[in-house]
């Protein structure tokens, strides 16, 4: 009977894989989670890692030849493994790779594709090319079951494609991580056309388109003209054919990527070993202030200065990640002196009939608002559209060209009227709100 427990216990170690260099996982076979697969020409790894200063870790692939990490694919962006030794990545008996949390066995990914009975000869291997493919190694032209390429993260490597294929239902994009230390999807993508015209387009939110490549003409992009002929090899976007995709060869020698940054911007890399970083080929849009909501709600976008992001006048940053767009902007504490941001929409809810706050000292939403702020306080509303308060360019208005000020004087409106701080005309949400002393 112990002999009979302790096979079943050791058969699962058994079907690990050695610590010998591989680039394979055959099926039921595991990769310990201090080990790596390696493709066969050294040029991509795969393998548990945790990216900056995270304690996060993640199943993904990376350059191997290049010193500075840099990660290309991720399965479970959205699911990190918080204890990298608790962890299982399998090719399970139906084909499937799976990662699993143990000793839960809570699945934290998986590749969605699965076979009843897949041939006994189905292996998940790591490329040369940096794809993970999954299929049949009886033939060298089996069919791919699944493979990376078809669901990238934030880059695209020469050889993808990306674009539709119907007859498979694949539709691969890319989509940014959230910031330099998360690789959960985030809120930029970059897609292949959906009207029917060879471009991509830039998009935040899946629908704010924000930037385009303009249309393909069979050498360059319209509006790339850093693209030369050779650098892209691919099928127009056409509408009701099978497939339709853009993929692309590396026509300079060495290791090099497009990658959908965090800030919204793709850009064109290539690998410098004898600088030991990237060198940047291209940037698009150019102007990182083009891109939709690039310093957050009420950011301010200089490209001018050295910090791309400024807050405006009574805002300070939210966090660290502020400069570079990552998150947003909060108000000073020192600065609005009892005026709170949170409260003003709250306000407006008690607002009197004729929608204004604060008039000849009497109405009760007075206290609302006019009570929150001290002697000798201007109030300075812009009227900003949401669409302008998300990525707000240090061009437009500046505080001297606010639609109104209401000078406060003893804790009430003493001379214009607080206007209304719901619908069109808010001095909330919808407005930029600055908060400053008598001058």
């Amino acid at each position: 009977m112990l002999i009979l427990v302790f096979l079943l216990f050791s058969s699962v170690d058994l079907r690990q894989i050695s610590g010998a260099t591989t680039d394979t996982l055959t099926l039921g076979q595991s990769l310990p989670w201090n080990e790596t697969l390696v493709s066969k020409g050294g040029n991509f790894e795969l393998g548990l890692f945790s990216p900056g200063k995270s304690k996060k870790h993640y199943i993904g692939i990376w350059f191997r030849k290049v010193s500075k990490q840099t990660v290309v694919w991720v399965a479970n962006r959205d699911r990190p493994i918080l204890e990298p030794s608790a962890s299982r990545f399998t090719l399970s008996d139906r084909g499937e790779l799976l990662l699993h949390a143990t000793p839960s066995n809570t699945l934290l990914w998986s590749s969605n594709a699965s076979s009843p009975s897949p041939p006994r000869t189905t292996v998940a291997t790591l490329q040369d090319d940096g794809n993970l493919v999954v299929r049949s190694n009886a033939s060298a032209s089996s069919s791919v079951a699944w493979q990376s390429f078809d669901h990238p993260t934030d880059t695209w490597l020469p050889g993808a494609r990306l674009g539709y294929d119907r007859a498979r239902g694949v539709h691969s994009f890319l989509t940014s991580w959230t910031d330099s230390e998360n690789p959960a999807p985030a809120t930029f993508s970059m897609e292949i056309d959906q009207r029917g015209q060879a471009k991509f387009d830039l998009l935040a939110g899946g629908t704010h388109q924000y930037w385009t490549t303009g249309v393909w003409d069979g050498e360059v992009f319209e509006n790339v003209p850093e693209m030369r002929s050779g650098y892209f090899d691919g099928v127009p976007y056409a509408p009701n054919a099978s497939v339709n995709f853009f993929s692309y060869k590396n026509r300079v020698p060495g290791i090099g990527n497009f990658v959908l940054e965090v800030n919204g911007q793709m850009q064109r890399r290539q690998w410098s070993p004898e600088a030991g970083k990237w060198i940047l080929f291209c940037s698009e849009p150019h102007d990182g202030c083009d891109v939709y909501g690039s310093c957050g709600p009420f950011g301010v976008c200089r490209n001018t200065s050295s910090a791309m992001c400024e807050c405006p006048a009574a805002f300070a940053p939210r966090s660290r990640g502020v400069e570079t767009g990552e998150h947003g902007l909060r108000v000073r504490e020192a600065d609005q002196t009892g005026l709170s941001q949170r409260r003003l929409p709250e306000a407006a809810v008690r607002r009197g009939a004729s929608g204004r706050l604060g008039r000849g000292g009497r109405s009760p939403e007075r206290q609302d608002v006019c009570s929150l702020l001290p002697a000798r306080l201007l109030l300075h509303c812009l009227r900003l559209r949401r669409s302008e308060v998300l990525g707000v360019e240090g061009r437009a208005r500046q505080p001297e060209d606010t639609p109104w000020r209401s000078r406060h004087r003893g804790g009430c409106c003493s001379s214009r009227p607080c206007r209304s701080l719901g619908g069109a005309t808010a001095c909330g949400a919808s407005f930029l709100e600055e908060v400053n002393g008598d001058h």
